[in-house]
């Protein structure tokens, strides 16, 4: 025991200058959300260009609602975005199923109350 202190060997407590050449995990922040919505998609085996248009659709729904983490997002915002492209890009149906179908994974934990309030949006006419 130095000055009242167990020996760093003994507690584990290894100084800095005997940790040379120990393996150091480096910090690696989170995924962050289109990356995790890339990883999803490739663990499916999704074709790259599904998965360009997806996250091209994550990505146009957050900027539309002012760059807001879809996490924050509720059924509400998701059927403003999807009314949106409707009435104002003038897209298909179709279109706007393929936004929803890209958006609804990203909102898991809202998923059954956008399926509930879809039914309620303004639609695009089929043909």
């Amino acid at each position: 025991m130095a000055h009242g202190r167990p020996e760093p060997w003994l507690t584990g407590d290894i100084p800095s200058w005997c940790r040379v050449g120990m393996p150091v995990e480096p910090f690696r922040p989170p995924p962050r959300l289109l990356d995790r919505v890339r990883d999803a998609l490739r663990l499916r085996h999704r074709r790259r260009r599904t998965e360009r248009a997806y996250v091209g659709w994550i990505r146009r729904c957050i900027l539309f609602h002012g760059k807001r983490h879809p996490a924050e997002m509720g059924a509400e915002e998701v059927s403003r975005f999807l009314s949106s492209l409707a009435v104002e890009a003038q897209v298909s149906a179709s279109t706007q199923n393929q936004a929803l179908a890209a958006i609804q994974p990203a909102l898991r934990h809202h998923l059954d109350r956008v399926r509930q309030q879809h039914g309620r949006d303004v639609r695009a006419g089929a043909g």
